[in-house]
């Protein structure tokens, strides 16, 4: 079972009280989120922590464009 934010969670971390309000400053935020039957946004527990820790991310590589892709169509 996937352990999830409460709605009371929620509510305290969004300060808003209507599930639609709640849901749009989770997408603001960055957060992705499915709609319950109770008709609330559910939140993965571990995805809030993760951007809510982003130090305890694993570091993204970056990635360099291809330069000999560029040059051959020159």
């Amino acid at each position: 079972m996937i352990d999830v934010l409460t709605r009371e969670e929620l509510v305290k971390i969004t300060d808003r009280r209507q599930p639609a309000k709640i849901a749009a400053h989770l997408a603001t935020q960055g957060f992705t989120f499915t709609w319950g039957a109770d008709g609330y946004p559910k939140v993965d527990r571990e995805h809030y922590r993760a951007i809510m820790n982003p130090e305890d991310r694993p570091a993204r590589r970056r990635r360099e464009p291809n330069f000999e892709a560029v040059r051959k169509a020159e």
